[in-house]
């Protein structure tokens, strides 16, 4: 029984029990776990005690998620059974963590890393968990329990040690019965599921090979196509684009379909039989605290019958897995075989040379005209495909990929050729940023997406994915499939600010906006993000240190960040080991410092860093490096301690020469100069030096083809690889090939620079190196957005819409914008630690109320706006689903629904004006459209109210309200409708969507009446031009509350005055846009003023001067709502039998209209929020503005 065994060949390691057992020397008892292991070969049990499991933790080289339950080795009592069994539970979800852990570490191939640890934690385990296996300890008393039960007959016992090492516990000489029936059956449902787990192996092992082929396969065409459009080979081959092109399709296609199928219907049947059923009969049928006698009729029955449940269940489920497995193969290898047979069997075209057929000669072969005729058709179709793409044209960027991209899913195939994926449809990439194991992607838009990060994944697999083989979507692991980072499309939103640069460290990013403000976010380690502590952040944190600097570029190495400002300066902050930092010590800051140690009038204009080292580019081209000299990555020659200042690097005889580029790897440098030599230096063990040496302490020149009518324009790196681009694209690479991350179609490593052209001379190109990948993007040469030195250009927001125009941020002074950054911290501190800790208790204080009406700090307002909404409807997920549903069957069946009685007199059909609608919802964000971020998170919950209110529908303005609440809580679908359907009963703002203008016409009246009381002049010379009623521009206003004429952050903060104070604070921002509109309003003609009052683009001047936020909520802090005006407002409001009036509101007058609801009034269950907020308490808060 003995032998050891690879940890690959593990499939399962679980703790099935413990009972007491006794040592043999000196008749001590303890307890002993029964372990279950499952290999692809055999299964055997393993028994140890807890010492020995306590010895593996410590052993192992990295921290599980789920610790050591306690021993209680002090208590004097014995131990509870609540106490053995947490304990039971604590050991076994330990070594499930273990083993998940591992089996990541082996998918990625970490075990072969040789800086890696994984490799000697799995042989420590595998010892854990194979020596001495079915060799159970004898009880205390009576029999080892059945379920302990070795599962074949043990001879060789061996006797048991006191060490705390894998040893092993003792046999108790006893022989397992092999007539013995439940043994049988145990050892059946074991043999079940071992070949059962075998074949879910296998199954996925095919999975992945299919993939691993198809990528393959599309490989080769893209090949041949590339071969095919070689300019000296003439004209393009048709016949070769378009099986290209057919094979690319169908590729793609089945794919995709094979990855549902396999997913959907052939893994599922074993994943049940594995998870679920297996489990379950081992569970129910082997007790596992006490013997049980099996010589009964009554346990012979239940075997019996446990048995052939078990064989039927069986039977069934692999039976319909093996039946889907190769229904949908038959289906994938017809399919291909029918688009390949299409294309190939066509002739070839006859050449110019060849005879012409006579018609004699056609009598005689009656077959030939149909060929003749299939051939002309073929060419004609193959003509058309290539106008048709040459008229499409080329998208504004295109991105291409190499060698192994990061991914959450193991056994990603290797891509050894430049292959053009697509990622963010519709939104043109102008910058990639490679990390550690993640990526960052900056889009022409200002935004920002995210995927992978080292911290994220590790949490991903421990809590996402508790099982290692747990069948995870591809879709979601995939680099393809970015997440936006929702704070800054949030800052984006509402102060017009973009982000212009965006840079990566191993465990940490970083982002410039395009007013110089540098966000980091990730590792906190060392002080690498700057924030004065070492915390980590999962959303990204304004640096304040910096906020008085206009930061234009920055870079990342492993645990350090250098910035560069506008004026030249450096800063620097992170891990200060070997001098990296550049401030004359080997010490961590944890918020930027100025490195002023730099030569005598050099002005920086570009940085770079290294792992553990850092370059820095001066105007006159003059190159600086600090850090480590170990491995010769500073260039500064054989040195015996690290550089901690500036140093200049020399070049020979090119001194003189500037330097234009530069960029660094794990331990080399590459540097391009302005007379088209590259250098080289540093440790170059996977030839990435390019100069054929292993180590270059000085700068060496590295040799190419060289073509001097296409000189060297950049010059990239890669952690172990480099890469270099001419001013026409062609790119050359060497270094490190192992993944396939030098493009050149195989795995080889080169220490030579060899030459990859793949790329179009027009457009421009920018490539970003990862660890073992690496990026191309072409971007139009209209669209480019990044200068030679990879700084990122001005790049602000083309707005053309009214609603974010506001960008008075921009504009202040750095010291404001210092200043009012730390009072916004302030008050996101006061919120989360003396209101939100407390929310009943504090929402009605002075300090709330205060705070509110200065405006909820945006981060804060997922947490305060469901709160201040509150849940009046009693919305639940089940019925947002319910509802949800309900909108996804009317799409489908929408035809057949327009005829059925299920939807007779709804609005149901409103849902197929959202989809329009949408791309009009502030435009100028572009989160909105279909392109967008937001789009599908939008639709789905303007169309799961429109089926939740089918008396409403959907109408025009609601997208607003929505889209407000989808910017601040875009994680939860369900609370954003669920914010949704209770605003839009809120202070009857659903009265303003039912489109009724009589029902509407009361709060027309209140606010004229309380127009005409503050402007009267105002109203008569409305009268006078023609405009009878406010409703005419009030209704939009009101609609959306005022989203649609003011910037976006301040009607954010009307929003959250909403929330407090109700309708009575729409009135009064209302009339302060009419007192600030005022000198131009009474001068103009009726074809000027409702343009002006409806923020008409001609207008947009306009409002951005005399309607600023500044101005807006200063002029509403002397406004006073009249009391007869605000007690009418007050009855309409809760007046619940509201709706029944609209018969009679015709004919009312205006003075009878102030007494609205006071006959049959009926106080609603507004009513408790309107008695804290009572008229004279309102007016004594007006000057908190």
């Amino acid at each position: 029984m003995g032998g050891s065994i690879t940890f690959g060949q593990l499939t399962n390691v679980q703790m099935l029990g413990f009972y007491q057992a006794r040592y043999k020397e000196d008749r001590k008892s303890f307890l002993a776990y029964v372990l279950q292991v499952n290999t692809t070969t055999s299964h055997f049990l393993v028994y140890r005690r807890y010492s020995q499991i306590a010895s593996l933790a410590t052993k192992l080289h990295f921290h599980p998620p789920v610790g050591l339950p306690p021993k209680y080795a002090m208590q004097l009592y014995p131990l509870t059974d609540m106490q053995l069994q947490q304990r039971f539970e604590g050991l076994k979800g330990f070594l499930h963590a273990v083993m998940v852990h591992l089996s990541m570490q082996h998918a990625t191939g970490l075990h072969h890393a040789t800086n890696s640890r994984a490799g000697l934690d799995m042989q420590l385990f595998c010892d854990f968990v194979v020596h001495h296996r079915n060799r159970p300890p004898k009880p205390v008393t009576g029999d080892i329990p059945n379920w302990a039960q070795p599962i074949q007959e043990v001879t060789d016992h061996d006797s048991i040690t006191d060490s705390d090492d894998m040893g092993l516990l003792e046999s108790d000489g006893s022989d397992v019965e092999s007539d013995d029936l439940s043994t049988s059956f145990r050892n059946e449902v074991l043999q079940i599921e071992g070949n059962v787990g075998a074949l879910w192996h296998s199954v996925r092992a095919y999975k992945h090979a299919t993939v691993a082929w198809w990528e393959a396969t599309s490989a080769v065409f893209d090949e041949y196509k590339r071969v095919a459009d070689v300019p000296q080979l003439g004209t393009k081959d048709s016949i070769i684009t378009r099986l290209q092109q057919e094979m690319t399709n169908t590729l793609d296609l089945m794919q995709l379909a094979f990855a549902n199928t396999c997913d959907m219907e052939v893994l599922p049947p074993l994943e049940k039989l594995r998870h679920d059923v297996l489990p379950e009969i081992k569970h129910s049928f082997w007790t596992r605290h006490e013997h049980v006698q099996h010589d009964t009729v009554a346990t012979t029955r239940r075997v019996q019958q446990e048995r052939k449940l078990l064989h039927d269940k069986v039977h069934v489920d692999v039976h319909q897995s093996l039946t889907a497995f190769v229904a949908f193969q038959t289906r994938m290898l017809r399919t291909i075989h029918q688009k390949l047979h299409d294309v190939t069997t066509v002739p070839r075209p006859r050449s110019k040379s060849m005879p012409t057929l006579s018609t004699r000669t056609l009598d005689h072969h009656s077959q030939l005209p149909n060929e003749e005729m299939t051939m002309q058709k073929t060419q004609k179709d193959a003509t058309e495909i290539d106008c048709k793409i040459k008229n499409e044209g080329t998208p504004q960027s295109r991105l291409w990929v190499w060698g192994r991209p990061p991914s959450l899913e193991s056994g990603t195939p290797l891509i050894l050729r430049p292959k053009q994926v697509a990622v963010l449809p519709n939104q043109p990439l102008i910058q990639i940023a490679c990390g550690g194991e993640h990526l960052l992607y900056l889009t022409s838009t200002g935004d920002v997406y995210t995927f992978g990060n080292d911290e994220v994944r590790k949490m991903a697999l421990s809590t996402t994915l508790p099982d290692p083989e747990a069948n995870v979507p591809n879709s979601s692991l995939s680099y393809l499939t970015p997440q936006l980072v929702e704070e800054l499309a949030l800052e984006k939103a509402l102060y017009g600010v973009t982000i212009a640069q965006i840079a990566c460290g191993a465990q940490h990013s970083v982002a410039i906006t395009n007013c110089g403000e540098l966000y980091t976010w990730g590792s906190g380690e060392d002080g690498r993000l700057g924030h004065g502590d070492m915390r980590d952040r999962t959303v990204p944190r304004k640096v304040m240190t910096l906020l008085r600097q206009n930061v234009v570029s920055a870079s990342c190495g492993g645990a350090h960040t250098v910035v560069l400002t506008e004026k030249g300066s450096v800063f620097s902050f992170g891990r200060g080991r070997n001098g990296r930092l550049g401030l004359g010590d080997t010490k961590w800051r944890d918020v930027p410092h100025e490195i002023m140690t730099f030569p005598l009038h050099m002005r920086v204009v570009q940085v770079a860093c290294g792992w553990n080292f850092t370059t820095a580019i001066g105007q006159n081209g003059t190159l600086c490096t600090w850090g480590k000299t170990g491995e010769g990555q500073c260039g500064i020659g054989y040195v015996d301690q690290d550089q901690v200042v500036p140093a200049i690097v020399k070049f020979g005889t090119n001194s003189d020469v500037p330097i234009l580029d530069v960029a660094c790897g794990y331990t080399h440098t590459l540097v391009l100069t302005a007379n088209g030599t590259m250098y080289s230096w540093g440790l170059g063990e996977y030839g990435q030096l390019g100069t054929g040496n292993v180590y270059e302490p000085i700068p060496a020149q590295v040799h190419y083809s060289i073509d001097v009518s296409d000189p060297l324009a950049r010059v990239y790196c890669g952690a172990f690889h480099s890469i270099a681009t001419t001013e026409h694209h062609v790119m050359f690479t060497w270094g490190l090939n192992l993944y396939g991350a030098c493009g050149l179609g195989h795995t080889t490593n080169k220490d030579q620079p060899e030459r990859l052209d793949c790329f179009s001379a027009n457009h421009d190109l920018v490539v970003a190196c990862g660890h073992k990948y690496t990026f191309a993007l072409e971007l139009a040469l209209n669209q480019s957005h990044v200068k030679l030195q990879g700084l990122a250009k001005d790049h602000v927001l083309a707005s053309h819409s009214l609603e974010t125009t506001h960008f008075s941020s921009l504009r202040l002074p750095r010291d404001s914008i210092h200043e009012k950054e730390e009072e916004l911290r302030r008050v996101k501190k006061m919120w989360r630690t003396r209101i939100l800790r407390n929310w009943e208790a504090n929402k009605n204080s002075a300090l709330t109320h205060a705070l509110w009406r200065q405006g909820i700090p945006p981060s804060i307002r997922a947490r305060v706006w469901p709160l201040a909404i509150g849940n009046q409807l009693k919305v639940t997920p089940e019925m947002f689903q319910m509802y949800r549903r309900r909108a996804i069957a009317y799409k489908k069946d929408r035809h057949g629904s327009e005829e059925s009685q299920i939807y007779d007199g709804g609005r149901e059909h409103t849902l197929a004006l959202i989809d329009t609608d949408l791309p009009r919802t502030f435009p100028s964000l572009k989160l909105f459209d279909a392109s967008g971020p937001y789009y599908t998170l939008l639709l789905e919950v303007l169309e799961t109210y429109a089926c939740f209110r089918p008396d409403l529908g959907y109408i025009q303005g609601m997208s607003y309200l929505a889209a407000m609440l989808c910017l601040h809580m875009p994680q939860d679908r369900y609370l954003a409708f669920q914010c949704l359907a209770n605003l839009m009963v809120h202070e009857h703002l659903f009265t303003f969507y039912l489109l009724d203008a009589e029902l509407a016409s009361v709060y027309y009246t209140l606010f004229e009446a309380f127009l005409e009381i503050r402007c009267s002049q105002l109203l008569v010379h409305f009268r006078n031009i023609g405009i009878s009623s406010c409703s005419m521009y009030l209704m939009n206003w009101l609609q959306t509350l005022f989203l649609q004429v003011l910037p976006l952050e301040s009607a954010a903060r009307v929003f959250d005055n909403f929330l407090l104070d109700g309708t009575i604070f729409l009135f009064r921002i209302a009339m302060a846009i009419h007192e600030l509109l005022a000198p131009q309003l009474l001068t103009a003609e009726m074809d000027v003023v409702l343009p002006l009052l409806q923020h008409n683009i001609m207008y947009q001047t306009i409002w951005h001067t005399q309607v600023s936020e500044q101005a807006l909520f200063e002029k509403v802090s002397t406004i006073a709502v009249p009391t007869h005006i605000y007690a009418a407002l007050d009855r309409v409001i809760n007046d619940v039998f509201f709706y029944e009036k609209r018969n009679d509101l015709d004919q009312m007058g205006n003075s009878k209209m102030m007494m609205v609801g006071s006959g049959r009034q009926s106080i609603g269950i507004g009513h408790m929020k309107h008695e804290r907020r009572s008229f004279n308490a309102l007016n004594g808060v007006l000057g908190g503005f």
